[in-house]
């Protein structure tokens, strides 16, 4: 791999690594019951539904990590962006980023 693409590659990786991190985390959140089924009438009298009804909030740090590595891939695809207009004569500039693309509405 070429040295411009590294700290786009080093993003990417931080990001995978994190996964198995928030997923684990995700299922001892699960597993502490954050649900509760309630039964409730269908328009159809011969069914009833069935409807999960979340108890406990997610814990902060779920979303923390999930914002965490979100941020990170769009940083990689900033960088990859960068590399590859530098290897085309086009100076990166930080008001041509990923999101502003019109990937993201943020």
């Amino acid at each position: 791999m070429r040295d411009d693409l590294l700290d786009a590659q080093s993003a990417t990786d931080w990001a995978v690594a994190q996964i198995p991190i928030l997923q684990q985390r995700f299922f001892a959140w699960q597993r502490t019951g954050p649900y509760k089924l309630v039964v409730e009438p269908d328009s159809d009298p011969a069914y009833e539904l069935l409807v999960a009804c979340q108890v406990r909030p997610v814990d902060p740090l779920i979303s923390a990590e999930a914002g965490a590595i979100i941020n990170s891939a769009r940083s990689a695809l900033d960088l990859l962006a960068a590399a590859l207009a530098t290897r085309n004569g086009i100076k990166p500039s930080t008001k041509r980023t990923f999101q502003s693309f019109g990937l993201s509405k943020t």
